[in-house]
């Protein structure tokens, strides 16, 4: 054993390995002091293991948390963008059936227009045109009578007394 404590300090390393056989008395010495420091340190970093564990555990808790979190309100505001947009479509099949009510209203308007009866209506009422077989009467001005206008009676108005003014205001 002094020879490797000898081979330690100088520094010297040789490939030869020596055994050493430590006697059963400093065994149990050796078991006593030098075990102990290691068994604290292995507590240690055991205890300090499961205290990273349990943080560990606890942030992806929190991770997942945060996770539903967003989730949540992703959902939410898909939601209210959704019934917006229902809204809306709602709306605007109102607007396309209004105006495909217009449209077909137009459409028929223009169809009357193109036809032979509307030009003929057009002739004989505005145009003031006839046709051959027609008689047109034409209505001269003559004289006619100034209607007399009829006489109103006129109401007199009596105005009352102050007195009685306040007492009919006041007791009736």
């Amino acid at each position: 054993m002094a020879e490797l404590a000898d081979a330690l300090r100088s520094g010297r390393s040789e490939s030869t390995l020596m055994r050493v056989q430590i006697p059963p008395s400093a065994q149990k010495d050796l078991h006593c002091r030098s075990f102990f420091l290691p068994k604290i340190i292995i507590f240690w970093y055991s205890y300090s293991m499961e205290i990273l564990k349990a943080i560990k555990r606890h942030i992806y808790i929190l991770i997942m948390i945060l996770v539903a979190i967003y989730l949540i309100i992703d959902l939410n505001t898909r939601l209210s963008t959704l019934t917006f947009l229902e809204n809306q479509e709602a709306t605007l099949q109102t607007d396309v059936i209004n105006l495909q009510s217009t449209l077909d209203t137009v459409n028929d308007r223009i169809d009357y227009a193109k036809s032979d009866t509307a030009v003929e209506e057009w002739a004989r009422q505005q145009g003031l045109m006839r046709k051959e077989d027609d008689h047109v009467i034409i209505p001269l001005p003559g004289e006619y009578e100034t209607p007399t206008p009829t006489p109103h009676p006129e109401i007199a108005v009596t105005p009352a007394p102050n007195w009685m003014i306040w007492k009919s205001l006041i007791f009736d």
